[in-house]
């Protein structure tokens, strides 16, 4: 493969990422909005660190300290998305 195809296929994955990410913070906004609704914390390091673990054993070898590392962040951002969401109702 020629670098221009290798980097046309760097974008449609970048596309595809982009959608899974929109659609799970989708459901990251609707788990905010049923916390903030049941009184629930934000942060649940049981649930956290499970998903850890299963982001482990979902990578190969060679890529799973990466994934972990990209998924830390993501969960980061999920947390702070939804604890605007239950500070959007105290502000009100």
């Amino acid at each position: 493969m020629t670098l221009d195809e290798l980097r046309n296929k760097i974008d449609e994955i970048d596309e595809e990422l982009i959608k899974k990410l929109e659609e799970r913070f989708d459901v990251v906004m609707q788990i905010g909005e049923y916390k903030k609704e049941k009184g629930l914390p934000i942060v649940d390091h049981d649930r956290e660190l499970a998903k850890y673990d299963r982001i482990e054993s979902l990578s190969t070898p060679l890529f799973a300290e990466f994934n972990r590392t990209v998924f830390a962040e993501i969960i980061e951002v999920s947390k702070e998305f939804q604890e605007d969401i239950v500070s959007e109702t105290l502000e009100e």
